[in-house]
This record gives structure tokens, sequence and C-alpha cells, in this order.
């Protein structure tokens, strides 16, 4: 009994805190947004037309088609791994782009970037 009374005045003068997000519209720096901006739903769309975005692209899991597109920046580099990597000091050369294909025939075009120690993956559009 006496722990409740004190558990219940603990309770009473405990310190509330108010908090949440403020709505506001400032302006997005952007105006339109392709599918890297990622956005999928009605609330995630309706926060960037509040904030000014005036072309929304839907984003990739939404079934875009992806041909052509980039699906992926890494900094794993399949030229660093086979020791072609023009940073890393080889002087061997190798014809680009490079391409990974999977057993049913599918394309990944690699793009690198070795300025930024960067390779990125695009689903061929063959």
């Amino acid at each position: 009994m006496l722990l409740d009374a004190l558990s219940t005045a603990r309770e009473r003068r405990r310190p509330r805190v108010n908090g949440g997000a403020t709505a506001n519209d400032v302006p997005y720096p952007q105006r339109e947004l392709t599918y890297l901006g990622n956005i999928l739903n009605r609330k995630a769309e309706a926060f960037y037309r509040r904030h000014g975005v005036a072309t929304i692209e839907p984003a990739a899991e939404s079934g875009l088609d992806m041909h052509g597109r980039k699906v992926m920046t890494t900094r794993y580099c399949v030229k660093e791994q086979l020791g072609l990597c023009p940073r890393a000091g080889s002087v061997d050369a190798v014809a680009e782009p490079l391409y990974l294909v999977g057993e049913d025939g599918s394309r990944l075009r690699l793009d690198c970037d070795c300025s930024h120690c960067e390779m990125e993956i695009y689903l061929d559009s063959v």
C-alpha cells in the first residue's frame, strides 16, 4: 500500500515531455525525384508533395521496370578484387564495361568509378 502511494506520487510529479514532429512546408531542395528517392507509399508521397516536389517516380519495389537503371552503388569493386585496380597500382587493363551474368542469362553491367573508389551496378537493358 505504501509502495503504491509512492509510485502514484512519483508518477504525478514526473516531468512530461510533449514531443513529436512539427508539420511545416519547408521546400525540398529538388522539384523532381526519381526511383532513387525510394518513395513507395501515399504518406511518403504526400510528405514530398507538401514540400514542393512536383514529379515523383515510384520506388523500385513498386514493380518499376528497372532495365537499364542503377540498382546499387557499392564500395566493393570487382576490378580491385581481381587485382586490376589502377588506384592500387595495377597497370593491367581490362575492357569495360564489365558484366555479371546469371545462370538464367540475366546481366548486370558494372561501371567502375575509380576516382571515387565505387562501383555502380545496372540491370542490363539487353
